[in-house]
């Protein structure tokens, strides 16, 4: 299973267990896009955003009310900017549980310099070797508020 794909099932699954239809939970998923991963229609989202959301939400777990936002860069500026965009209560991210060098980089950041609580949900992904925070994809959070 991939990063992107491990940490959407382990946030749909948990995040589902709050009922969002029953208690009004907002749920916002965030992708952050980095220039390499960027899609053609990034620029005019009316000419493909409708399909990759739907594509996209359609792979999570999380429930049908959930609102997809996306944004660009380095994903723990993009965090942090969701959080304050979308008047956020909490942030929840999928984690590999590694700490060794080069890995988790935009956990670590977010634990330091969020003003609201994160909670790490751990991943099924297996560890694969260090690489540079340049090599590396971005990250995928969910934002709640």
């Amino acid at each position: 299973m991939g990063a992107i794909a491990a940490t959407l099932a382990a946030a749909g699954e948990r995040v589902s267990v709050f009922k969002p239809a029953v208690t009004g939970l907002d749920v916002v998923a965030l992708h952050v896009f980095t220039e390499r991963t960027v899609p053609n229609f990034f620029d005019q989202p009316q000419h493909g955003y409708p399909e990759f959301a739907d594509r996209l939400l359609g792979r999570l777990l999380l429930p049908p009310s959930t609102r997809l936002t996306l944004g660009r860069g380095a994903a723990d500026r993009a965090v942090l900017a969701a959080i304050d965009d979308e008047a956020a209560d909490l942030v929840v991210l999928g984690w590999s549980q590694q700490l060794l060098p080069g890995r988790a980089n935009v956990i670590r950041r977010l634990l330091v310099d969020s003003r609201i609580p994160i909670l790490l949900l751990p991943t099924e992904t297996a560890v694969a070797p260090a690489v540079s925070t340049s090599d590396r994809p971005e990250g995928l959070g969910d934002v709640v508020r």
